[in-house]
This record gives structure tokens, sequence and C-alpha cells, in this order.
């Protein structure tokens, strides 16, 4: 799943969101860009519930998201949607919590039991121009997750699915849950 930027025909589109009634009569100009975009953070995370709802549960072995998937990953680990192993590579988060789009996430992942967060990795490249690697210190450092950094990585990661160290990575924390 990919989040719509532009496409307004689909229910994650930023600029749905935009030039919706609701932030057009809801919402303060400030406010419009913000609240389109957790307006399409809340759409991708209810379009992945529905998938990993409908699917079942031994559907899959691991979730992984990348950037704004990385962000809808760690929302459907906090509110219980996925309950099995999760990699994250350079998650949004910060990026979103800067909008006010997902304040509780963090806490509620906080919040998980120890062996529940051993199953889940973030993965971030020190390179990453886009999301910077401090975010994930610091969402590692609140939320108790293992931190993998990648040395010269940027934020599309390509060269750890090309490497096979992304397969690794999925491996270990599918182990992890034995």
């Amino acid at each position: 799943m990919a989040m719509s930027l532009w496409n307004p025909t689909k229910r994650n589109s930023v600029v749905l969101g935009l030039l919706s009634p609701r932030a057009m009569l809801t919402r303060w100009p400030s406010q419009w860009i913000g609240g389109a975009l957790a307006d399409s953070f809340e759409a991708c995370v209810d379009v992945q519930r529905t998938a990993l709802r409908d699917a079942g549960p031994a559907a899959f072995d691991v979730l992984i998201g990348s950037s704004w998937g990385g962000a809808v990953a760690a929302a459907l680990i906090a509110e219980g949607a996925w309950t099995g192993p999760a990699v994250m590579l350079c998650p949004a988060l910060s990026e979103l919590r800067r909008h006010g789009a997902i304040e509780a996430i963090v806490d509620q992942i906080a919040a998980l039991p120890a062996e529940r967060k051993a199953q889940c990795l973030i993965v971030h490249g020190d390179a990453d121009e886009t999301i910077p690697v401090a975010d994930s210190v610091k969402l590692c450092a609140a939320t108790g997750i293992e931190l993998e950094v990648i040395e010269g990585g940027n934020h599309g990661m390509g060269s750890i699915a090309a490497d096979g160290r992304l397969l690794r990575f999925a491996e270990r924390v599918v182990s992890s849950e034995a």
C-alpha cells in the first residue's frame, strides 16, 4: 500500500484531505496541511487494519513498513491490530508528530510488554536526509524497541533489500516469536 499524495479519488489522499468540506469548514488554514496528513495517515492505517482483519491472523509472517508505511506499522502495533513480528524502516513517526497526527502511538508502544517489543525492529540509515536517524534513536529510546543503524543507508534503504539484510532482519524478528 502506498500513501496517495495526489489522487483525490483515493481515500488516503492528502489532496482529498485538503479539499474535503471537513478541512475547509472545521480547520483554520494553518491547520490544513497537518490535518490532511493526519486524515491520510488515519485512512492508511484503516486500509491496512481492514486488510489484516480480512486476511486473518495466519496470513502474514512479518509486517514490514518503510517511512510512512513504517509509521502505519507502528500505529497497527500500538493499537493491537498487528501482534506479530515487525520491521519498520526509517519510520516517519516524528514527521507526523510535528503535525500533531499521532501523539499516542509512541506511548502505547512504550507500554507494550518487553517480549512484544522484542518482536519489533527499527532499521534506519545514517545518511537518511528525509527522516533523520536521530528521530529513530529517540523513538527507540522512548519505546524500548531495538534500532539497527545502517552505515551509509539512505531513506530508500534499497541496498538492504538487494543484499539480503532486509530478509535477515525479518527472519530475526520472526525467530524472536519462538
